[in-house]
Parts: structure tokens; sequence; C-alpha cells
């Protein structure tokens, strides 16, 4: 038998289902990880994170920023598949 790949018909409901069984420190420890691996690439002098509260349309949300390369939109997008 033959194997097919899966596809998935509602590609936002799963990325919220994700993210909503996630632990919280598993997602905090992953953004600190990508910030802390694109920091890491900057030049020697200045490698940074930075994190800290702010406010989005009344909501709470924690800012991850680094001085890593980044992605630009293109490359956001593909990751992202937005």
């Amino acid at each position: 038998m033959k194997s097919e790949p899966l596809s998935i018909h509602d590609k936002k409901f799963l990325i919220n289902r994700l993210i909503q069984q996630a632990p919280t420190d598993t997602l905090i420890r992953e953004f600190f990880k990508n910030a802390d691996e694109n920091a890491a690439l900057a030049q020697e002098g200045n490698r940074r994170i930075e994190i800290y509260p702010v406010e989005i349309e009344g909501v709470p949300k924690l800012a991850f920023w680094n001085t890593g390369v980044g992605m630009d939109d293109a490359e956001l997008r593909h990751a992202t598949d937005l």
C-alpha cells in the first residue's frame, strides 16, 4: 500500500489548536531560543535580546526583540504559510 501525504483542510484551526494545547513555558522557551540563536548571528558587540511587555488593542503581550538578521516579508510568509 502506497502512503499518501496528509493534507490539512483548516490550517487556521490546526494552528490555533496547537497553540492552545502547547504548555505556556514551551512557547516562551521557543521564542527565547529563536531570539538567542538569531542574536548570536549579529556582529560581536552587537548581540542583544530584549523582552518586554506591550499592549496591543488592549491585550497584554510579551515582546521579544533581538539584533539578529531576521526574515524579510517573503521568508516570513513562507515560514508561516499565511
